[in-house]
């Protein structure tokens, strides 16, 4: 059953007031008043969807009511009533914010007229103050997203002018709100100034294509420091929003692990997995073009009588003496991994028989001088070393070969009882 309108009759005439009541009772809720201070009460207390409102009333005029219950009722449906037909009363209601007006005397039909278009823009009224909160409310729900949302947001006009930019921004860039919006879209992305031209140009190619466009950069906050930033460039009309997530963690973290795959946890020198990637690489190369490459087969005397002697502490040191001997005697390209338990190797790029012969040496030379504390005594750092070096095809026996040397070095010692810091006996290529 369909809600009857609430019609309210406010004059200060009682045969009005009772004409209201015995046309519309039928079929409204009907309210009367005589001044305009009652009519302002019910309104209050039950605010009708149709109010009749005589112009000139005690304690209250209609006017002075009509613009009350507009600023405070906007979807009530409001008529004035006057018993004079002139224009200036008119005029007057209708800037009172009055929607239409009624001429003493008058009819029951004018009246039910004037009940259902008053009915009709009440509804309309509310259902446009419903759609219009919804917006709002569509709008701060938005805002709020954006506000709050863990990447960066950006709205960027055609010119690539920051309008408009979150919370996170201002976090991430360290950069009030009020300075990034002083800055452009370049200048923010790209610290380099040569840079900032490209970026608007790229900027101008995503809105005219009307795609999305996805790059990373890195961005200099105010704090000095790098961020790795994830950029989605997504055009609205000529204007465009970019949204940007910070994955300098993410970053950091897969370069860790990067280093982590490829590197050997006790002496921080690459793994075997790692080194033999470079190692294949190398073999390619010097295939192809007949480039020389060598490698270095090194293993450590005497750790198993280390281990027992002192404890595996103490042979761990003895491991990572070698390995920080091992890179600060090679140079920047070469490769130098943990082959196994007491083994290294070292890949020699670009090196042939007098390079690796070299390098040899300045392994033997550096040995003498490292030793490793065992409580009050000192162990030395010994071992043997093979080299090899090849070319092409011969580079298929280049591991075995430098390993068959180092070995061969290892045995001619067996029959020595090296010092204290002996060096290393080197195989000869």
């Amino acid at each position: 059953m369909a809600t009857p309108v609430k019609v309210l009759a406010a004059d200060d005439d009682a045969t009005v007031r009772q004409m209201f009541a015995d046309v519309l009772s039928p079929l409204c809720e009907v309210a009367v008043a005589c001044d305009g201070e009652e009519a302002r009460a019910l309104i209050l207390e039950n605010p009708p969807d149709v109010a009749f409102l005589d112009i000139y009333m005690p304690k209250l005029d209609g006017l002075s009511l009509t613009q009350w219950a507009r600023e405070h009722f906007p979807t009530m449906a409001i008529i004035t009533m006057t018993g004079y037909d002139s224009d200036n009363a008119v005029v007057k209601s209708i800037r009172a914010g009055a929607d239409n007006y009624l001429v003493k005397p008058f009819g029951a039909v004018q009246v039910r007229e004037l009940v259902e278009e008053g009915r009709l823009r009440a509804r309309m009224r509310r259902d446009a103050v419903i759609k219009e909160t919804e917006a709002r409310q569509s709008r701060e729900y938005a805002e709020r997203l954006i506000e709050e949302a863990g990447a960066i947001i950006l709205a960027l006009d055609p010119r690539g002018n920051v309008t408009t930019c979150n919370r996170t921004a201002e976090e991430t860039i360290g950069y009030s709100r009020e300075e990034i919006l002083r800055r452009g879209w370049g200048e923010l992305v790209y610290p380099e100034a040569d840079q900032r031209s490209a970026a608007h140009t790229s900027l101008l190619d995503h809105l005219s294509g009307k795609s999305v466009g996805q790059f990373e950069t890195e961005i200099t906050t105010i704090r000095g420091d790098k961020r790795n930033i994830l950029w989605s460039v997504s055009p609205i009309d000529d204007h465009a929003i970019a949204v940007g997530i910070d994955l300098t963690e993410q970053r950091q973290m897969q370069h860790e692990l990067e280093i982590q795959a490829r590197t050997d946890p006790l002496t921080q020198a690459y793994n075997r997995l790692f080194f033999d990637e470079v190692l294949s690489r190398e073999v390619s190369r010097s295939k192809r073009y007949g480039i020389p490459v060598s490698v270095m087969m090194i293993d450590l005397d005497g750790l198993k009588d280390v281990n027992d002697r002192y404890g595996h502490q103490v042979g761990d040191e003895v491991i990572k003496a070698a390995a920080d001997l091992l890179k600060q005697s090679v140079r920047q390209p070469d490769v130098v991994a943990r082959y196994g338990g007491d083994e290294f190797i070292v890949l020699l790029p670009h090196t042939d028989e007098a390079g690796a012969a070299e390098i040899r040496k300045r392994v033997a030379d550096a040995s003498t001088r490292i030793s490793v504390n065992a409580g009050n005594r000192t162990v030395p750092v010994r071992l043997s070393v093979g080299t090899a070096t090849a070319r092409g095809k011969d580079c298929d026996r280049l591991l075995s070969t430098a390993d068959m040397k180092m070995y061969r070095a290892k045995r001619s010692k067996s029959s020595r009882s090296p010092g204290r810091h002996a060096p290393p006996r080197v195989a000869e290529l």
